[in-house]
């Protein structure tokens, strides 16, 4: 007798396809093979389908609402058990009331609590996630831009010895209650302030708990492999493992950077160096509107940043920077034009006609300049406005997504109307580049959205189905699974997604939440 028994389908992993039954006890795989002759409590029928060990969201910003009272879903019902949480430098803790500024200048990102703390300790946070209703697993990073904020605020110049090692213990107690490692956002303030020196001391720190650094590069577009460069050295001179965080070579003709940024990764690997890559599979990209400006602009945090909007003489300053291919910062205007840069949401009825809209229809329509329209969007918006942007090219997406060493990610923006990739990400891999257009097998695919992720985070007996492994599985149709979110609906879920289970739990039947909260805290092992 077993508690649950998976008839009939196809198992997937990520080195073949096989007929099998599967039965799971107590939260775990204990029988894989032909399993007529066994009873179970519960049995699902899983005929013409694919079964898989759960997905893994490496690359998230579910924070905050994970935190919650009620159950968040756009990840469990693409079939991610685990979800990898505080990437690009900012998560839901720490904070205190000297930083809590940080938090509320990036609910374009994070979103925001329904009711904000005024503070949260790393404890604080573990325990408010502990009692959370969890669909999904979590492993939370902590974010640089946390750990800066509360020492230097949002100010750029070198730290200080003992500003530095303030930050260095408070990582090593994070580190130590089994945090999966730190995150940094280079082209985000504050950590367009920090110097190579700061982020390698904190790395040594990483590198001690066996922990992992992701980061969002300082340039992903004129200035890529220079980047990169740097968050090797990083990684070399620290020792701590790297992660690329939604790799990508930002503009339509970026095909000889693209060449040479693969080339310094994979030199990098073959030298020894742990280093993997994350990759969400849409070519229009989405973050804050305010990153379109210089890092000066970002000087002193939200307020002094619409301070300077206002300022004429800041203003004219900024206007003859954005757009110019400045060789420091990673300038989108110059990437990809106003014209393919798109507004995603307003909070003021004045401005809601222009969502969905470019920045270049937007301003004609007004008629201002695009940078003057900008501007005051910004301003009338108080800074929290999102944008997304045609960024890249499908072939390069398509390149980076054959790598060996790139994982699936959503990267995905709990906001409203930002972007599909927050529910769309893992079954348009499987429907659209798997099924339709072969980029990869669908064992390939199973690597990695499961098994590579779960091996890359030190997460053990998960990403696979192996006797013994905890049953986070997922079972799938392989003719209709599809992503159905778009940019008109961006919070539609996916098809074909017909079973989850967590832990040996039933989160999803035929692609609706059950109303069951299994997941919990993991840490990262070895």
């Amino acid at each position: 007798m077993v508690d649950l028994l998976i008839r009939n389908g196809t198992v997937l992993s990520d080195s073949s396809l096989f007929q099998a039954d599967i039965g799971i006890s107590h939260g775990r795989i204990v029988a894989i093979g032909e399993l007529s002759s066994v009873r179970a409590r519960r049995e699902i029928d899983a005929s013409g389908m694919y079964v898989s060990p759960g997905f893994i969201d490496i690359h998230s910003h579910d924070d905050l609402m994970l935190m919650e009272d009620e159950p968040y879903l756009p990840k469990i019902l693409q079939g991610i058990t685990t979800v990898v949480t505080g990437n690009c430098g900012i998560s839901a803790a720490p904070f205190n009331e000297k930083n809590s500024f940080f938090l509320m200048q990036n609910r374009a990102v994070l979103g925001e609590l329904s009711q904000m703390r005024k503070e949260c300790s790393w404890n604080e946070f573990l325990e408010i996630i502990s009692s959370a209703p969890l669909c999904t697993n979590i492993l939370p990073l902590v974010g640089h831009g946390n750990l800066r904020t509360m020492v230097r605020g949002c100010n750029s110049g070198p730290l200080s010895q003992e500003e530095l090692s303030s930050m260095e213990s408070l990582l090593e107690k994070i580190m130590k209650r089994g945090c999966g490692g730190l995150s940094s956002g280079l082209t985000y303030p504050p950590g367009i302030f920090a110097s190579f020196e700061e982020l390698n001391s904190l790395c040594r720190v990483v590198a001690r708990w066996n922990g992992i650094y992701a980061t969002h590069i300082r340039n992903e577009g004129n200035a890529l492999t220079e980047a990169l460069a740097e968050a090797v050295s990083v990684a070399v001179d620290s020792g701590v493992s790297l992660q690329i965080s939604h790799f990508k070579s930002a503009g339509h003709n970026a095909g000889k950077t693209l060449e040479s940024a693969i080339d310094l990764l994979e030199s990098a690997r073959q030298k020894g160096i742990e280093l993997f890559c994350d990759q969400y599979p849409y070519t229009f990209a989405a973050t804050t509107l305010t990153s379109l400006f210089p890092g000066w602009m970002h000087e002193g945090g939200m307020s002094a940043f619409l301070g300077r909007l206002e300022d004429p003489s800041s203003r004219k300053r900024a206007e003859a920077e954005v757009g110019r291919r400045n060789p420091i910062w990673e300038d989108s205007v110059a990437l990809c034009g106003w014209d393919r840069i798109f507004l995603r949401n307003a909070s003021f009825p004045e401005n809601l006609p222009f969502v969905g809209a470019s920045i270049a229809q937007s301003a004609d329509s007004m008629k201002k300049s695009p940078f003057t329209f900008l501007c005051d969007f910004l301003l009338a918006e108080k800074g929290r406005a999102t944008m997304a942007m045609d960024l890249v090219s499908e072939e390069s997406l398509r390149t980076i997504m054959k790598l060996p060493f790139v994982f699936g990610g959503s990267d995905g923006l709990p906001v409203p109307g930002v972007h599909p990739r927050l529910c769309g990400s893992f079954p348009r891999i499987l429907g659209m580049y798997v099924r339709e257009e072969a980029v990869l097998s669908w064992t390939e695919a199973i690597w990695k959205l499961s098994t590579g992720p779960a091996q890359r985070l030190g997460l053990k007996k998960r990403g696979a189905i192996s006797k013994d492994y905890i049953a986070d599985i997922v079972i799938f149709n392989p003719d209709t699974v599809r992503d159905r979110a778009t940019f008109q609906d961006t919070h539609l879920p996916p098809a074909g997604i017909e079973w989850v289970l967590v832990g040996g739990t039933v989160v999803v039947e035929e692609g609706t939440h059950t109303g069951v909260t299994p997941g919990k805290i993991l840490s990262r092992e070895g």
